[in-house]
């Protein structure tokens, strides 16, 4: 039979060879045209309705096909219409909150400053010209000079990044930003004056002492005035500053490496100055922290603060009653969420924000994975990425050579740090992280084994920079990320700052075992450098399978909740799921909260209008409405 057969005459079909069958009469005239002039006529009765019920079966696959194809087809819609939405809601959420990304990225631009200082005083160290004008002064400028210049960098950046934490319980972020950059840029003076090298030590140990809390500062604002969803994008962000910050210092002694004389070093020396002096400015014109006035009690100035930081269509103008605007107000919302973490904080004793209560109860397993996780970022490249221009140098490229090699692989690194957002469209953070590791472990075992074999040059160089794309890509911005998502939201900048403190020292063993492993005077091992760093980068695969846990998607509030309840972590997600359908309470509590503050502005607005009471009322249940627009 024809594949083309209509279903009607399959049906016409298949009653003329039943009523054949039961009849047992060899007469076929009530078969169909079409089947008789296929059938042969030595068929017996039976053997027809067999053929027929064969037919059947072929037209029923054809049938099964096509209302296959019509679900792929209707699945196709489906997810087509889902990812719409959801690009529809990614741009709703970024039109809404499009001013807390402006002002983020603002607060931002000061981990450049840190990346520029902090990587230009290690590389003057390889610039002739900074070698002919210091050199002849000291018996010894190679490792020693390399070291102290790196301890106290390192060092003074540590206490920096303490001290941040301790003034955040007292001042605001704002002040605290912008005190510390005056500061950076009076002592920057230091360096460009020096005299000698005791002076380059004493305004690098200044400088790094103004600057080692830009980063916790930077995070510590984005997280707060940023929902959750852009603040995990924002706080990845941070590690592609520090990585402009270094792509510019490259840059600029490429740039003056033909300058002759002092100006060689002292020009980019002075362009440490262009950051401070408008991020100063921007600063004093920012919205404050929305979450430091509402542990004050000022949650008048809490909602001002959202307001100035959120756009919605549904904000009514200001009124006779103040504008208050409706209870579906992002800003509302919000503030309504905000106070219910802190009430979570307070029933949880963890209101009293100090460096002790990092290490009390749930905030110790936090304070471990912050700590790991930031330590992290130095293992996977200890001692070979703090020390870049000089291995190159000591692989035997020149000192030019060696600057144009490190400004290209900032590039890469770069690039990488940008292929992570694309990366975390997709996957996780902890995915990232751990994926991150597993992946670096062969590149740095092969720039070991290549100087086992004698076979160093290109195929080093080669190596490194694939390095730095999968860093960039993976461990570099991740790392900030989790650290934010870890925290609680009392303790975000100690957190932060004590987890930067690990990695400063770390960093500080770096530093001082970097110089003697590369030293042609000390160890020299060269490309044997990467081993130590394969072996620490098994530790610490090992320990973020059994440890970290998966975040991306958790609420802060549940979060609370799953470190409170020591939830293993490989139990994280399951559970964060029940609590999400089952505990109701997180809904009621963000319902009742955005109904008493909405409820309490109303009033307040009403009674310094001088209205009567009647009238009060009135406005005040307006604030139920809020039920609706939350559910």
């Amino acid at each position: 039979m024809p594949e083309t057969l209509p279903r009607a005459v399959a049906a016409e079909t298949m009653d003329g060879a039943l009523s054949s069958a039961e009849n047992s009469t060899p007469d076929l005239p009530t078969m169909s045209p079409v089947t008789s002039s296929n059938m042969s006529p030595a068929l017996s009765p039976t053997s027809t309705a067999v053929e027929s019920d064969a037919n059947m079966v072929h037209l029923s696959g054809i049938g099964s096909y096509s209302y296959g194809y019509s679900e792929k087809k209707r699945l196709l819609r489906a997810k087509a219409s889902a990812y719409v939405t959801r690009m529809a809601a990614r741009t709703d959420t970024l039109r809404t909150n499009y001013k807390a990304v402006l002002w983020s990225l603002l607060f931002m631009l000061p981990v450049i400053l840190v990346g520029y200082s902090q990587n230009l005083v290690v590389s003057l160290l390889a610039q002739p010209q900074f070698q002919e004008r210091f050199s002849a002064q000291e018996d010894d400028f190679g490792a020693v000079w390399m070291l102290a210049v790196q301890m106290c960098s390192v060092g003074s950046s540590m206490l920096g990044g303490m001290t941040v934490g301790w003034l955040s319980s007292q001042y605001s972020v704002r002040l605290i930003m912008a005190v510390s950059l005056v500061c950076f840029l009076g002592c920057s003076f230091i360096n460009f004056l020096a005299p000698s090298m005791l002076f380059i030590l004493m305004g690098t140990l200044l400088q790094g002492l103004c600057c080692g809390g830009f980063g916790t500062l930077a995070s510590t604002y984005i997280t707060d005035v940023c929902t959750p969803s852009i603040s995990h994008v924002m706080t990845g962000m941070i590690s592609c500053c520090w990585v402009l910050g270094q792509l510019s210092s490259y840059g600029v002694l490429w740039l003056t490496v033909n300058v002759e004389g002092s100006r060689a070093y002292q020009i980019p020396m002075a362009l440490q100055w262009v950051i401070p002096v408008p991020i100063v400015a921007a600063c004093a014109l920012a919205p404050s922290s929305p979450w430091w006035h509402v542990r004050r009690g000022n949650t008048s100035e809490a909602l001002h603060a959202l307001r100035r930081l959120t756009w919605s269509p549904q904000r009514r103008p200001r009124t006779l009653f103040g504008g208050a605007g409706s209870p579906a107000d992002p800003a509302v919302l919000r503030l309504a969420e905000i106070e219910r973490v802190v009430a979570l904080e307070r029933e949880q004793e963890t209101e009293d924000i100090s460096f002790r209560e990092c290490f009390r109860r749930a905030n110790l397993c936090r304070t471990e994975i912050a700590v790991m996780i930031n330590v992290g970022q130095i293992v996977v490249g200890f001692a070979i990425a703090c020390q870049l221009v000089n291995f190159m140098r000591l692989a035997g490229l020149q000192s030019s050579d060696s600057i144009k090699m490190a400004f290209f692989n900032a590039i890469i690194l770069l690039l990488g740090s940008l292929c992570y957002f694309v990366f975390y469209a997709r996957f996780s953070t902890r995915t990232l992280y751990v994926a991150g590791l597993a992946c670096i472990w062969p590149v740095l075992a092969m720039i070991g084994t290549l100087e086992v074999l004698k076979r160093t040059g290109i195929g080093q160089a080669a190596l490194l920079f694939g390095w730095s794309f999968l860093y960039g890509a993976t461990v570099g911005p991740s790392t900030n990320t989790i650290v934010c998502n870890v925290s609680s939201a009392a303790l975000r900048t100690k957190t932060l700052a004590f987890s930067r403190m690990a990695n400063d020292m770390a960093n500080l063993v770096q530093a001082a075992a970097g110089p003697y492993m590369l030293g042609q005077d000390k160890a020299n091992m060269q490309g044997l450098t990467a081993f130590p760093a394969v072996g620490l980068i098994s530790i610490w695969l090992v320990w973020t399978l059994v440890r970290l846990p998966e975040m991306k998607g958790i609420p802060q509030a549940i979060m609370d909740i799953l470190f409170e309840r020591r939830v293993p972590a490989r139990r994280f997600q399951r559970e964060a799921k029940r609590l999400q359908i089952m505990d109701a309470q997180a809904l009621d509590g963000q319902v009742d909260g955005a109904r008493d503050v909405v409820g309490a502005i109303l009033a307040a607005d009403v009674e310094a209008a001088g209205l009567e009471e009647a009238t009060r009322e009135g406005v005040v249940a307006e604030a139920a409405e809020v039920e609706y627009f939350v559910v």
